[in-house]
């Protein structure tokens, strides 16, 4: 039997909680498509399947399965098929490696040229940090692989990404603004450290979102001032404008815990708690942990220890495991958190921020961050290790 169908493209006539990111749409230089979008499967673990595409000359497919020549691609199965995607068309193609590790980007857009350069640089960077961090690359899951990730990219009004099975679809806002553009490239570098914190390692429930999508926020952040890209200036800036606003004007902000608006499509409409709220529980963390030990460790040691644990197992951690290895680090925190993560109360980050050394206020629903005239040495070398830069 032969089955013929067409599939509707249509993405961006309709609202979807995932957004165009996370599904199919068009280009006028091309086709993005995700496996379960535009293949019918029958139900059985199929192994062997192999796909070939047609296109217009000119045209080129950049997929996530194994690329075996001639436009064709090798599928190990229905999973390795529903949870991949692909870009058809004229864009630009370029691959980043570690070892057996292999990035393959897919770059759309009347100036994928000029972004293929820079995101390249981008990427380089990032992982570099990343994989410094944890001692090397991801650790798939039994059954799984994370030896190729594919990343489009296509330019867009607003800036979005989603992660569908190990890959990236991200759309990236080029209309020249500098705070889109600045919000394009955190998260271009928050997707990857999902290839370590969400993917090689996660929780066990949603409970813990505000550590697998806030804290990466945090090291995000880490990543671009060790790039270069986020002065201390303007991530003081971002800690307000993207942050502490989405934050503090969640609906849920004082009256519902950032773990009770973490799963579903909660998680959704209450982005300014889980990433901005969860970033900020992070940081007041990361603060408590270095002045418990004076900086002998820090919330890289929670978040490392995780990875060397958990990374690569079929098995996600618990709440309780989580909170037991911060509170470990610094007595108290385990408070802290049934305060202000798994309770209503709002994250004090102006204190957090006071206590890491730097001058921090809230005045009339604005978060000012900068230096204080007098640092010490102390609070000096805390913050440079919190939030240096390449500078």
């Amino acid at each position: 039997m032969k089955l013929s169908y067409v599939v509707d493209l249509k993405h961006e006539d309709h609202e979807w909680s995932a957004g165009i990111d996370g599904s199919s749409y068009v280009r006028d230089w091309g086709v993005f498509s995700v496996g379960r979008a535009f293949a019918v499967m029958n139900g059985r673990s199929d192994a062997g399947i192999r796909l070939r595409f047609e296109v217009p000359d000119g045209w080129r497919v950049s997929g996530s399965w194994r690329d075996i020549g001639a436009g064709e691609f090798a599928v190990s199965g229905n999973d390795d098929l529903s949870e991949s995607m692909f870009f058809a068309g004229r864009h630009e193609e370029f691959k980043v490696r570690r070892g057996e590790f292999e990035l393959l980007f897919a770059v759309g857009g009347p100036k994928a040229s000029e972004r293929k350069a820079e995101l390249s640089k981008l990427a380089n960077d990032v992982l570099n940090y990343y994989s410094g961090l944890f001692g090397g690359m991801p650790k798939a899951p039994p059954g799984a692989s994370l030896d190729k990730i594919l990343v489009v990219v296509n330019p867009g009004p607003s800036t979005d990404g989603e992660v569908i099975g190990n890959h990236i679809s991200m759309i990236l806002d080029t209309s020249g603004d500098p705070m889109g553009a600045l919000f394009s490239r955190f998260i271009f570098a928050h997707e990857f450290f999902h290839l370590w914190n969400g993917k090689s390692f996660y929780p066990a429930s949603t409970d813990e979102e505000w550590f697998k999508e806030g804290v990466s926020n945090y090291y995000t952040m880490k990543a671009l001032r060790k790039a270069g890209v986020l002065t201390e200036e303007a991530m003081f800036g971002v800690m307000n404008g993207l942050f502490f606003q989405r934050y503090s004007n969640d609906e849920a902000y004082g009256k519902k815990a950032i773990s009770e608006v973490s799963s579903g499509d909660d998680k959704h409409r209450h982005w300014g708690m889980i990433y901005g709220g969860g970033m900020f529980a992070g940081i007041c963390r990361d603060v408590t942990i270095r002045k418990a030990t004076a900086g002998g460790k820090s919330l890289d040691d929670v978040i490392t220890g995780l990875f060397k644990d958990f990374g690569g197992s079929s098995e996600g951690y618990s709440r309780n495991e989580l909170v037991s290895r911060i509170d470990k680090l610094s007595i108290g925190s385990e408070r802290f958190l049934n305060d202000h993560v798994y309770g209503a109360g709002a994250v004090p980050i102006d204190v957090c921020l006071r206590d890491a050394g730097l001058d921090a206020t809230i005045t009339d629903g604005t978060l000012s961050v900068k230096r204080k005239a007098n640092e010490s040495p102390e609070e000096k070398a805390r913050i440079a290790a919190m939030f240096g830069g390449s500078e």
